[in-house]
């Protein structure tokens, strides 16, 4: 959900972005401020360093 209008989630404006089950990505913000929602099957996630 973007706070800046130009604010960008892994690339993509305003809405959803959708990863398959299993996959791992390194999300990021640019172009402004932004909160970010994580809807997790069975609360499922693990953050990892790499």
């Amino acid at each position: 959900m973007p706070i800046d209008a130009a604010a960008q989630f892994d690339g993509r404006g305003a809405g959803w972005k959708v990863y398959r089950p299993g996959s791992a990505h390194h999300p990021t913000v640019s172009g402004g401020k932004a909160l970010v929602l994580y809807l997790l099957p069975e609360g499922a996630i693990e953050f990892t360093q790499t």
